[in-house]
């Protein structure tokens, strides 16, 4: 759950089976999962202890992405190699305000992005980024 971005291979099951083996749900379950799916469904999962197939999880929200088993490595290779191409700062900052959005009100979070945004704005990496998309290449992000 504390992933970014979660890939779930397709027959797997997930289910929070805390309740049913007399333990808590620690590690989460009631705070990293409402966030995710909301706090009915998470409730739900949480005191049912059902597993919920794929599709299912995708639909919700709590994985991003459902692939054929054996691919699940690999996707998820895939993806941490497409962010390492993105330029760092901007994954960073775009992280940092995720970070807030369920902390501060609509308004605050949007004042976050801006100050964000304007530290972005200023650097190597954003001058690379409009360079490259003019030139119609790659860019070379050195997160500066």
């Amino acid at each position: 759950m504390p992933a970014d971005l979660r890939v779930l291979g397709e027959n797997a099951k997930y289910g929070v089976i805390e309740v049913d083996l007399g333990i808590f749900p620690h590690q989460g379950s009631t705070q990293r999962l409402p966030r995710l799916v909301g706090i009915g469904r998470a409730k739900e999962l949480v005191l049912t202890g059902e597993y919920i197939d794929p599709a299912d999880a995708e639909r919700c929200g709590l994985v991003t992405e459902v692939v054929p088993d054996a691919d699940v490595d690999e996707r998820a290779r895939e993806l941490a190699d497409d962010l390492t191409e993105k330029a760092p700062l901007g994954i960073q900052s775009a992280l940092e305000a995720f970070g807030a959005t369920f902390d501060v009100p609509l308004e605050d979070g949007l004042d976050i992005e801006h100050r964000l945004a304007m530290r972005v704005y200023g650097t190597d990496d954003r001058r690379e980024g409009f360079e490259a998309q003019l030139e119609g290449r790659e860019p070379q992000f050195e997160g500066r």
